[in-house]
């Protein structure tokens, strides 16, 4: 977009704003204030002061509103330009969907009554998903889990926020493990972590096994699926996940229950009855 679009949509946004609030987003002056100068013992002139008193833009959250609602419409227009002419759907682009589901996101929790936002930003972490997948665009997997475990944890829907949230660290521990550099790996571990929650970040030591065997919730549902004579790719597949990620969840189930290889799994699945009637 050009200098002139961008202009052209502030002042299209700030539009909209007025047309509800009544003023929009106004500049307003520094002004200097005797009156206050002198109550705190100063001299006239040394105190300047922004009265914003029923300006929308001294509030915190309409500022807020208009960058989200700035990302979200110069996302959308780069989404649109990159689509074929001949196409009536947009492309599915990862960096950029990302970006659009999170900005939904933060819109959605910003207003009343938006919860198709909620879906759509949801639809939206998944098409991109799926296409990063297939495209092997790792570091933009394990973000893309991050935000939609974001999405989840925000909706309270706790259990599916730890499913992703558990895949996001571990695309983050897989792309760890190939960096050689020390130095640069923790660097790497430290920064990414921050996209997690806190509780999060450390899952290893905080997370509770409530599935038969000491296995998370998602290590049982790959060996699930294991059981079900689903190769690891499949598995990624049905998952959502990278290849690699799945090879880790493998590795881990077989540790836990030392056992060597997947029909043991296979195995012990069927004699905890994990599996539905209709699976069998």
């Amino acid at each position: 977009m050009s200098d002139a679009d961008l202009v052209a949509l502030v002042e299209r946004l700030d539009g909209a704003v007025a047309a509800v609030d009544g003023r929009g987003f106004v500049a307003t002056p520094f002004e200097s204030q005797g009156a206050l100068a002198g109550a705190l013992g100063l001299e006239a002139g040394r105190v300047w002061v922004k009265d914003e008193t029923g300006n929308v833009s001294g509030s915190h959250k309409a500022r807020h509103l208009m960058g989200v609602l700035m990302a979200l419409q110069i996302v959308e227009a780069l989404i649109a330009s990159a689509a074929p002419p001949e196409h009536h759907i947009a492309q599915v682009i990862p960096r950029l969907w990302r970006i659009r589901g999170e900005a939904l996101t933060a819109l959605a929790f910003s207003v009343s009554e938006a919860d198709h936002r909620l879906v759509e930003a949801e639809a939206i972490f998944r098409a991109a998903l799926k296409t990063a997948r297939s495209q092997q665009a790792w570091p933009l997997v394990w973000r893309l889990h991050a935000a939609l475990g974001n999405l989840y944890y925000r909706q309270h829907r706790k259990r599916e926020a730890e499913q992703v949230y558990i895949d996001a660290r571990s695309g983050i521990e897989a792309i760890a493990a190939e960096l050689q550099d020390q130095a640069l790996r923790k660097r790497f571990l430290r920064r990414a972590f921050t996209m997690l929650p806190p509780t999060q970040r450390h899952s290893k030591r905080r997370i509770t096994h409530r599935a038969p065997g000491g296995l998370t919730m998602r290590e049982h549902e790959v060996a699930i699926q294991i059981a079900l004579g689903k190769t690891n790719r499949e598995i990624a597949d049905e998952l959502i996940v990278s290849e690699r990620t799945i090879e880790t969840h493998v590795s881990h189930i077989l540790s836990k229950l030392g056992f060597a290889a997947r029909a043991q799994v296979a195995a012990w699945v069927k004699e905890q009855r994990l599996l539905n009637a209709g699976e069998q």
